[in-house]
């Protein structure tokens, strides 16, 4: 296995939680334009503007690193990269393992949010609790995928250059 796989596998696991942190900003966004006022007496509009670039930064960035992480691989130099690197899983051993991985992390972070938000049950009760429950449980519900359907993920991503490098380092050893 090439270190450059290691490297596209980190970029694709990142880009994913890029993505997920680029989701669960929503609710941040919609409590800033519902406020009165902001902390320190910042403009809760400003806030709100901040917020919002940065879940679009993070949501590009997130596709992008999901989508194209050959790209990210490729700018790292070649002096930095050992041909080879001796670990005995393939590139999809790999990457399942880091996207059940990430699958606890999300469900458990979401779980004990939501169970965490429980005790309030009065701040349920408005618009800001209800969406950040939403958030929560959706990033249960990936977390939960993450770790259940992590195979349809992998076929999908299969389609990518660096995971069909399988075959080619299975027989290089």
């Amino acid at each position: 296995m090439k270190k450059r796989d290691l490297i596209e596998i980190g970029v694709v696991l990142l880009g994913l939680q890029f993505f997920v942190w680029a989701v669960f900003s929503i609710p941040g966004i919609y409590a800033s334009l519902t406020a009165e006022a902001g902390p320190y007496g910042i403009d809760p509009r400003l806030l709100a503007t901040y917020s919002t670039i940065q879940a679009i930064i993070l949501g590009v960035l997130g596709a992008f690193f999901f989508l194209a992480p050959n790209w990210v691989s490729k700018a790292v130099p070649r002096s930095v990269l050992d041909p080879t690197v001796n670990v005995s899983m393939t590139v999809n051993q790999l990457l399942s393992a880091g996207l059940v991985l990430l699958g606890f992390y999300f469900a458990i972070s979401g779980f004990v949010a939501a169970i965490g938000d429980l005790h309030t049950l009065r701040f349920w009760a408005t618009a800001f609790g209800l969406i950040e429950l939403l958030a929560e449980l959706v990033q249960l519900a990936i977390g939960l995928y993450l770790i259940f359907r992590h195979d349809r993920l992998m076929n999908r991503l299969s389609a990518n250059k660096a995971l069909n490098a399988d075959a080619s380092d299975a027989g290089a050893g």
